[in-house]
């Protein structure tokens, strides 16, 4: 089983998740909810790590950028020999190539 390694700027886009969610929109429990099954999807890549989309676009060119959906948000990885490197967890909505430039 692969090892996951989530980078420190995936972890603050983890924690506000949680504080959007929680605060502004005022609903902790569905914030829980969505970090869990976030933490799930990301489990989940060491049983299939390449189902993942691959990231395409001619402005990102040789990426190995991979990435799976999860309620509204995307979880941006790469696979290496031997682990899963998580990069971002972002709304779907955003404009998403220009953290990839």
């Amino acid at each position: 089983m692969m090892k996951i390694d989530v980078s420190p700027r995936a972890y603050q886009d983890l924690t506000d998740i949680k504080l959007y969610i929680s605060n502004k929109l005022a609903n902790p429990d569905a914030a829980k909810k969505i970090l869990t099954d976030i933490i799930d999807a990301l489990h989940s890549l060491t049983e299939m790590p390449n189902r993942g989309t691959k990231l395409k676009n001619d402005l990102v060119t040789n990426s190995n950028y991979r990435f799976i959906p999860c309620h509204n948000y995307l979880i941006f990885y790469r696979v290496t020999d031997k682990s899963i490197f998580v990069s971002r967890i972002l709304y779907k909505s955003r404009n998403l190539l220009s953290f990839f430039k």
